[in-house]
């Protein structure tokens, strides 16, 4: 069946250590809900493992929802896009580390534009065809990277925004 949710993912996305913080996750304040900061920093992102389940469907792929709001600091930042990636690394038991930056598939991009008006969510979506999961298949346990690409020339907020969501859907 098609969008069939593997996973809902804010609460188990852990922080990168290459930015210095192993000790804690710090949640960004955003109306009345608190999200993940993205600030505006090369390969600054979050990872996750968890399994699809044994029934899902995986027909083309994965679809990655995101929820972004800005935070508020800059009203030069609204309008602005930003440039989200997930790649996905099939986690095979005695075989694979948690180690995301290597081995995962090809990452797949969205470009969200930030709503004109402070404090309003939009949300992107991102496609991951089943060429891209690293062979991973409904069973499966898998390690899954969100990050800003800010690199990306697309990517023209020069703020911090916030993730407060993440949704994954088998298709």
């Amino acid at each position: 069946m098609a969008s069939e949710l593997v996973a809902s993912v804010v609460d188990a996305l852990q922080r990168e250590t290459t930015m210095g913080y192993e000790a804690g996750l710090q949640l960004v304040p955003t109306g009345t809900v608190r999200g993940l900061a993205l600030p505006r920093n090369k390969n600054v992102g979050y990872d996750a493992v968890l399994k699809i389940p044994g029934n899902a469907t995986l027909t083309t792929g994965l679809k990655v929802d995101v929820v972004v709001v800005d935070d508020g600091s800059n009203a030069a930042d609204l309008g602005t896009a930003v440039v989200i990636g997930a790649s996905v690394k099939l986690l095979a038991d005695n075989t694979d580390s948690l180690d995301l930056t290597s081995g995962a598939g090809t990452e797949q991009t969205a470009t969200v534009t930030l709503a004109s008006t402070a404090g309003v969510l939009r949300v992107g979506t991102i496609s991951i065809a089943n060429a891209n999961l690293d062979s991973a298949a409904a069973g499966n346990w898998i390690g899954v990277r969100i990050r800003r690409v800010a690199d990306n020339a697309s990517d023209t907020c020069t703020g911090r925004v916030v993730l407060a969501g993440v949704a994954i859907y088998a298709y």
